[in-house]
Order: C-alpha cells, then structure tokens, then sequence
C-alpha cells in the first residue's frame, strides 16, 4: 500500500527563526493593555490560513506540505490589521493564501501572502478592516531592539540582509527633503522608523526569500525603491503606503525577472518528503 507524501520543513528551514520570535512577540503584544484583541482570535485566524494553505496546495499543486508559510503569514495578518468582527479573518486568509497559487509567474508566487492580504482586505471592507496594527505599540525600546536582533539574524539566514539596509538608509536619505514638501519634521518619521511593527515589516515582510530578488545589486535597487514609493505614497496621506509599496515591488520584480532571472533555480526553504501510511 503506497503512503502519502507530505514535504515538511527541516529544523534548518530558516523560518524557523521567524516563529521563534513569533511566538515570543505574541506573548507580548496579546499582554498590552491597549492591544485589543484575544488568543482566540489569533487561533481563529491561524486555523483558517493552516487550512487554506494546505489544501488549496494540494488541490492546485498536488502537492501535501506542512503550511509553515500560512502559520507565518496568520502572524502578520493578525499583528497588522483590526478586524471589527472576526467573520473578516476568512476573506482575509483566502486573499492572502490564495495569492500563492492563483497568482504566479514561471510558476512561483508573485506577492507577499501577508501584504496582499492586508492591502485587498482593507480595500474590499474599509469600514471593517483597519490596517492599524502597524503604529499602535507602546514604543517600548527592549522590544523594538528584540525585534530588531531577530530579524537581523533571520536576513542574514536567508542572504536578504541587503534589502533591509537598502531600505532603512533610503528611508533615512529622502526623510529630511521630503519633510519641506508634507510639513513634517523629519526626526519625527526617522523615530516611527524603529516602531515594533516597522522594524517587523522591514525585517519579515520586505525580505519575503519567495518574493525578493536574490543577487546583492538587485537587492539594493529593490529595497531603495519600495523606500522611494512609500514616501511618495505617504506624501498624498495615502492607506497602507508601506504595504502598497511593498505590492508594486513584488509585481514589478516579478515582471522584470523573467528577463533577468535573478531567481532562476534558487531555493531557500529547506524541506525533506516524509511517508505517511504506507508500507
């Protein structure tokens, strides 16, 4: 009798890192008086993202993997985004887990599920969905330096360091230029840029290994630009500008890749096949 293949993650897999600190974050922020929301959400929303990544891989790739990236991506969400009712998380997770797999290009997935979630969610039910999670934070310095040394570690694990540096140093270069033309002093944004939830997105979002280049020049060139484009989004007192920055850039590398292919064969998860049933 032939078993079931599942492809489960090694203990080397570097998203590992990721949910240790997950885990420890969780601990924190459902603890902030001001939080707002409850363990029973979170679970609510991670079911529904193991779920959908499960099956909806296995129905569309034929393939049974251990939904790692949904657990990842349910952090994000929930961290991220207020929700007025939790009936919001299901067409939050579809959006976010289906962008994996109804939308790729030369078979890989274009968008961050995370950002794409956030950014259609909030679009689709802006009465419902508020993207605020982001800045509220009590702007407590241990966590911010916590977050911080993981992320680092996590960059570097998965060769996206570059990203990250390119992104805070443009932030930082355009922060003084830009304040003459929104009336803002500049120390004040340079400050948000070590809020807990930026350092977050900086870290973890921007440097999604799937949906970010691989070789250092273009590394370079994509962190700088989702940095320029969040500026210009935040000069017309858009929603969302780091997220909707972060969504044109993963479209737009997508897009340029299948010219340069920077991606062409590069794997960084590191998974093994497992036999379930058989004998």
């Amino acid at each position: 009798m032939k078993g079931i293949s599942i492809t489960i993650p090694k203990l080397s897999d570097p998203r590992f890192i990721f949910l240790m600190f997950t885990f420890c974050f969780l601990g924190y922020i459902l603890f902030l008086p001001g939080y707002g929301r409850s363990a029973s959400e979170y679970l609510f929303l991670m079911s529904l993202c193991l779920f959908f990544d499960f099956f909806l891989r296995g129905i569309m790739d034929g393939k049974w993997v251990f939904p790692l990236s949904g657990l990842v991506s349910a952090f994000g969400l929930f961290m991220i985004c207020d929700v007025s009712s939790p009936i919001y998380y299901i067409p939050m997770a579809i959006l976010a887990m289906g962008s994996k797999f109804f939308i790729k290009i030369k078979s890989r997935h274009i968008f961050n599920p995370t950002t794409f979630g956030v950014v259609f969610t909030s679009l689709a039910f802006p009465s419902a969905v508020s993207p605020t999670g982001l800045l509220r934070w009590d702007g407590n310095l241990f966590m911010s330096l916590f977050i911080f040394i993981c992320g680092l570690l996590m960059v570097i694990k998965v060769n996206r360091w570059a990203v990250s540096a390119s992104y805070y140093l443009t932030a930082v270069a355009v922060a003084t230029p830009l304040s003459f033309f929104i009336h803002e002093n500049p120390y004040t944004y340079l400050h948000s840029l070590m809020w807990e939830g930026i350092v977050v997105y900086t870290f973890f979002n921007l440097t999604d290994p799937k949906t970010s280049p691989h070789k250092l020049k273009y590394q370079l060139l994509y962190g700088a630009s989702i940095a320029v484009l969040t500026q210009f989004f935040r000069t017309f007192d858009m929603r969302l500008p780091e997220h909707k920055a972060l969504l044109i850039a993963c479209f737009l590398y997508a897009a340029i890749d299948i010219y340069i292919r920077d991606k062409e064969k590069i794997e960084v998860w590191k998974v093994r096949e497992v036999s379930i049933g058989g004998r």
